[in-house]
């Protein structure tokens, strides 16, 4: 925002209307291990802790397991409600790896939150998806929803500018794909389905080996 030209003061209202604006959800199956220590707590086969804190902290509480689309079905439900969203609303989602998720997991997850959103009449506008703030072999997900401000295209602005920091899933990667369907559909005008021909005679003898193969 300093580059936009704003003030320190504009950024630091800004950023208060931002936090009143986001909320956070994590889960986890496994505790962070502590080198030396060991598990931070415990965790029953078959239960989750509920809201896990960023630094491998234990949860508010503690549910039986769910399926991946149930899990994103409670947590959606518990940052709809705090930040009142509503069918048209516009939001920017991020779910994070808590360090012990694998990456097909954790794409799992963020597929069940656009969709999930989406049935709702909800525009996910951006997704960020990736390993950005993590406790040792904690094996969990947390999902951020970023309420937008309705006309206001500054917080986006904000999201889709040049970055160097380290974890930051980058730009171009999260951005609506606005010409990825018409190069598709070029692309299938352009396709010439053609390729080696063969005479009947040798069509025939392939057919021989490979049924004889098969068999």
């Amino acid at each position: 925002m300093s580059l936009m030209g704003k003030t320190l003061k504009d950024i630091s209202s800004e950023c208060a209307l931002v936090k009143k604006h986001i909320v956070t959800l994590g889960v986890t199956v496994r505790a962070c291990n502590m080198p030396g220590l060991g598990l931070m707590f415990h965790i029953e086969d078959g239960s989750m802790e509920v809201g896990v804190g960023i630094h491998g902290e234990a949860g508010a509480s503690r549910r039986q397991m769910l399926s991946a689309e149930k899990i994103v079905e409670f947590i959606l439900e518990k940052l709809s409600k705090t930040l009142n969203v509503k069918e048209g609303d516009k939001v920017c989602t991020i779910v994070n790896n808590l360090g012990g998720s694998s990456q097909l997991e954790l794409f799992l997850v963020a597929g069940q939150v656009s969709a999930q959103l989406k049935r709702k009449g909800v525009e996910v506008v951006r997704q960020y998806v990736g390993t950005l703030m993590t406790s040792l072999d904690m094996a969990g997900v947390q999902v951020s929803l970023l309420l937008l401000p309705a006309g206001d295209k500054l917080w986006l602005d904000c999201l889709d500018s040049p970055t160097s920091a380290f974890a930051w899933p980058g730009n171009s990667l999260t951005l609506q794909a606005t010409r990825g369907r018409e190069i598709l559909k070029q692309l299938e005008a352009d396709t010439n389905v053609e390729g080696p021909k063969i005479s009947e005679g040798e069509a025939a003898k392939l057919k021989y080996c490979l049924k004889a193969a098969a068999e």
